[in-house]
Formats: structure tokens, C-alpha cells, sequence
């Protein structure tokens, strides 16, 4: 298979969905990083806007949380209720087979920081036909999740009267986007506020686990499939599978995100990450992990090779 093209100064590939590349060739997740520093709000900003929708206001909730037990919600949790005192409620979609770091993990968070907690559990005839559809039609098993806890989330602010859902990182601003990312607001949908953490704190996922493994966050003892990290995606069992698909349709392997991740962060160089990457790509199919994928969805292997066939880039060989 051909060597993806790749930014000129990280180790994206120019194929991920959204990214800009500039006239240097270099991605809009690299510029973003330059501009981070002037163009984050700071804790000021935040404190006033809290202020703004809701503090004392006389509701049993200040805030809401979409929780997973992975470091994002962990340290999110430790910042809402730890740093800003935040009376908040956590809201978990249930994952179709938690791995035990991360159900450990969602039960660390709970107790630690002391939150209401709600999980939504999905009907369990309709989800594995759910996961079905999600990979033969969009080449995600994971599309109902995504589904799920985007609209469940929002029903449960209205339903409490919760003003405010605060999300982690800016996606846009992490992994690349448009330049309206950087002059995001806060997003006021049927009367509940929507914020991104990431918009008012420097985002730097490798210094926030250090803060969360003194309060007990467990990584994995090995990276999932077709990544560099053990501490990213603890808690799905299948999160191999959606990078599998991942890197068929884009030739993005997770592994290429998190190093270009360290590279931004001055802590690895180009030429180190592209080592790494020569040692985990190509991603190859990952057969342990199917072969329970088709057990819990009652999806045969026939339709699972459709779906690689039907998503692959011309650019890549399935394996």
C-alpha cells in the first residue's frame, strides 16, 4: 500500500476528515497549537460565564457531565466539581462491552467526586442491530453511541432544568478545523448552554492523566489496537474496531493523532513519531476483537468483509 501524505510538520495524514492543509503544507491542528495560548479564555472567562447561566439560581444542578470514566470525563469531573465547585450530574450511555479499566474507572469517578450519576441503558435487542447498521452503512459500529449520548444528554438537561452541559476538549481545535473554530461561543440549543472546557483551559491530555492518576484513573496495560496510548479509550472493548474503519476509509491510524499530539507539545520530533508509526501501520484487521464483535451483534463475517470492502480507500489493501 502507498505511504499516506502526511502534514509537513506532524504525522496526520492530510485524508482526516475536516483538516485544512496551508499553502507549507502544514495542518490546521498544527496552527490551531500556535494560537492556542492568545486565543484560550482563560479561567476568568469561565468563572463569569458559570456566573452567567448558573450560579444561584436555586436548582439542584449547576451542570452536566457526559461521563465515560476515560480521561477526558475524569479530569472534566475533577475540574467542574474540584476547581470550580460545581454541583454537577453525570450521564452515562452505557457501553456496548465496557472493558473492566473502564468500568472501574466510571465507578472511581462517581465516588470520587461525589455526582449524581445516571446511565442510560439501550435496549439490548435493538443496539446490537444498531452497531450493524452503524458499520455497513457509515463504517462506525460505534454510531449509536455517538447518537445516543449527544441527544440523551440534552433530554436529560431539559427534563432536570440543568442550564449548562460542559463538554472536554475542542475537537475542531484539537485534530484540526475551520477558522471559525477559534472564535467558538458558547451554543445555546432549546435553551440549554453548551461550552467546550478546552476553550478556556490549555487542553493537554498527558499532564491532566498525571493529575487524575493520584485520584485513581487506571490506564490499560497495553494501547488498544492501532494506537501508541494506554491511556486513551480505556473503556470500550471495541474501540479497536472503529479505528480499524478508521484507518480503511482515511489512512489515519489512532496511533498517528496521538504522536502528532506529542509533536505539538514539543515532546517527541517528526522523525521520532514516524518510527513509532512504521511499527503500528498498516493497521491490520483486528481478529480477536471482531470475532467478539460478531458474536455480540449477531453480525456474520460475510457482511463484516462487505463493509471493509464497501469503505476501503483506493489507496489501501484490506488484511
Amino acid at each position: 500500500m502507498n505511504e499516506p501524505e502526511r502534514c509537513t510538520r506532524c504525522v496526520t495524514p492530510i485524508t482526516r476528515p475536516g483538516l485544512i492543509i496551508d499553502e507549507e503544507g502544514v495542518c490546521s491542528a498544527c496552527r490551531w497549537e500556535e494560537q492556542k495560548l492568545k486565543d484560550t479564555k482563560g479561567m476568568k472567562a469561565l468563572r463569569s460565564l458559570i456566573e452567567l447561566y448558573c450560579r444561584n439560581w436555586g436548582r439542584e444542578f449547576d451542570c452536566l457531565l457526559t461521563v465515560s470514566g476515560g480521561k477526558d470525563s475524569t479530569y472534566q469531573t475533577y475540574m467542574i466539581t474540584r476547581e470550580l465547585g460545581l454541583k454537577a450530574m453525570g450521564v452515562t450511555w452505557a457501553c456496548c462491552q465496557s472493558t473492566p479499566e473502564g468500568e472501574a474507572n466510571l465507578n472511581n469517578l462517581i465516588h470520587t467526586f461525589n455526582i449524581v450519576h445516571v446511565m442510560i441503558q439501550p435496549a439490548p435487542r435493538d443496539y446490537p442491530e444498531q452497531m450493524r447498521k452503524g458499520l455497513i452503512d457509515d463504517g462506525d459500529c460505534c454510531m449509536p453511541c455517538h447518537h445516543g449520548i449527544f441527544s440523551q444528554a440534552a433530554k436529560i438537561a431539559k427534563a432536570y432544568e440543568i442550564p449548562l452541559i460542559i463538554w472536554g476538549e475542542n475537537p475542531r481545535k484539537e485534530y484540526g478545523g475551520v477558522v471559525s473554530a477559534g472564535e467558538d461561543q458558547p451554543l445555546i440549543i432549546d435553551g440549554v448552554t453548551h461550552l467546550y472546557l478546552g476553550d478556556y483551559i490549555n487542553w493537554d491530555a498527558k499532564s491532566q492523566v498525571d493529575i487524575i492518576k493520584t485520584m485513581g484513573f487506571k490506564e490499560l496495560s497495553t494501547p488498544p489496537h492501532g494506537a501508541w496510548l494506554k491511556y486513551e479509550n480505556v473503556d470500550c472493548g471495541f474501540v479497536g474496531i472503529h479505528d480499524y474503519f478508521a484507518y480503511l476509509k482515511f489512512g489515519m491510524s489512532r496511533a498517528s493523532i496521538q504522536l502528532s499530539i506529542e509533536i505539538r507539545k514539543d515532546r517527541m520530533t517528526r522523525d521520532e513519531a514516524l518510527k513509532i508509526l512504521s511499527y503500528i501501520e498498516p493497521v491490520h484487521r483486528p481478529g480477536e476483537e471482531v470475532q467478539r464483535f460478531l458474536k455480540f451483534s449477531d453480525m456474520a463475517m460475510e457482511d463484516f468483509l462487505y463493509a471493509e470492502k464497501r469503505f476501503v480507500s483506493k489507496d489501501l489493501e484490506t488484511v
